[in-house]
């Protein structure tokens, strides 16, 4: 099976051992064939230890929905004759759709860590958002994923509105960050939560992978399978479908389709992929560095892993996501990730901003 490797920013020109390459120019990327599963080493042009962000389009298999495109990361190596070379690494599909199944990440670490030994730190970041703030007057919270623990929401709340009553900002905003379905055990009560919103507080809730996970399949059952190893079926519970293994994904569509609230599938139909207070961008997953928000896809707000969290670029705004949890939340010069895992952790974060300063609330305290 043939793949089509996109090098997003140098166009290659020949594989290691001088053969040509089949190439295709489009813009300023070049196609590299490569064999699946394969590294594909191609000579291209930049400085040593730079990051390309590379995608690996597959062919799309009709039984296999999400197949297509595929987040990698390649690096620049010195040869010895001269030049540089990129390697790519494939992410497992799984990986890219964001299920934590293995991944690239430890495999770019190793040769990352042998970079930095070879030469020192290689890549020079670029300068990012480094005194953000929100506008005055206003006291802003962010919300990591919930996952259906509309008790550690509650707990949450209780936090949040406490630290408010405290803070002189008349303006109140909560901003939830996607991922309220799935995985735990009251999906509907979170989601009928969030519809009655939550008193003296403008409410902004923004699209997760899973609430799009779940809307597709309601759009085609055959995804069925695909969901349920998201953590489907305990959505399906809460909101009182039954579906043991085995059971036929149509019928269980129609049912969920006839039993889901039309409050409930208006508010996963409407929610916003992004959001921007002050200096803070607001997102489920991350951005693609070096994209214009406006040029952003809908799907790399919803997935995007690695070539987001390894990136040391300015997105112009310091990013606020959930999508990959972490033992505590991550405070880097461009991101703050406050998905703290709050479905088997118990520990679901806000982070609280107020002009310039930041601070972080969990359930876990």
């Amino acid at each position: 099976m043939i793949q089509w490797l996109r090098c997003s920013k140098y166009p290659g020109k020949q594989t290691k051992k001088g053969h040509a390459a089949p190439l295709s120019s489009v813009s300023d990327c070049g196609f590299v064939a490569s064999r699946a599963n394969t590294v594909a080493p191609v000579t291209v042009s930049g400085s040593l230890g730079e990051r390309l962000h590379l995608l690996v389009a597959a062919p799309v298999d009709e039984s296999t929905p999400y197949s297509g495109l595929v987040d990698s990361l390649g690096i620049l190596l010195p040869r010895k004759n001269g030049g540089f070379v990129a390697l790519e690494f494939r992410a497992p599909d799984r990986q890219a759709l964001g299920t934590g199944a293995g991944g690239i990440r430890p495999v770019y670490g190793r040769f990352r860590a042998w970079l930095d030994r070879l030469s020192g730190k290689i890549t020079v970041p670029e300068t990012a958002q480094s005194r953000a703030g929100v506008p005055p007057d206003m006291f802003v919270a962010a919300i990591g994923d919930i996952h259906g623990r509309v008790d550690l929401l509650e707990s949450l709340w209780l936090q949040i509105k406490a630290q408010a009553q405290k803070s002189d900002c008349r303006h109140r905003t909560l901003v939830f960050l996607g991922d309220y379905v799935d995985r735990g055990p009251d999906s509907s009560r979170v989601v009928s939560r969030l519809i009655a919103g939550f008193e003296g507080f403008e409410t902004i809730c923004l699209k997760g992978n899973h609430e799009e996970a779940m809307l597709q399949f309601l759009s085609d059952p055959k995804l069925g399978p695909m969901w349920e190893t998201f953590g489907g079926v305990p959505t399906l519970q809460s909101y009182g479908v039954a579906h043991a293994p085995g059971s036929n994904w149509l019928e269980t569509r129609a049912s969920f389709a006839m039993t889901l609230p039309e409050a409930h599938l208006s508010f996963f139909k409407n929610l916003r992929l992004h959001h921007v207070i002050g200096d803070y961008l607001f997102v489920h997953a991350g951005v693609r560095p070096h994209v214009a928000l406006e040029d952003q896809t809908e799907r790399d707000l919803l997935w995007i892993r690695d070539a987001f969290l390894e990136s040391d670029a300015s997105f112009g705004r310091v990013v606020v996501h959930g999508h990959t949890p972490t033992n505590a939340p991550v405070e880097r010069a461009n991101r703050i990730g406050i998905d703290t895992g709050a479905c088997f952790s118990g520990n679901l974060t806000a982070l609280i901003l107020e002009g310039r300063t930041r601070r972080f609330l969990t359930t876990g305290q």
